[in-house]
């Protein structure tokens, strides 16, 4: 008996493996979402506040 074998997982189906990445890089996806979605928030927000501010100076 080869010493080794019994520190070894069993193999996981591919199919498995594909599901698991999949489900994973769903999550990362959607969390690169969310940021992008506040960040872009949050510089309409502030170029909202600076054009307001340039046109108040202007008068």
């Amino acid at each position: 008996m080869d010493p080794s074998a019994t520190l070894r997982r069993p193999p996981v189906p591919a199919a498995t493996t594909r599901l698991v990445l999949k489900k994973r890089v769903q999550a990362a996806l959607d969390e690169f979402s969310e940021r992008i979605s506040r960040d872009a928030d949050e510089l309409a927000s502030f170029l909202s506040e600076a054009w307001r501010d340039w046109e108040n100076r202007a008068e």
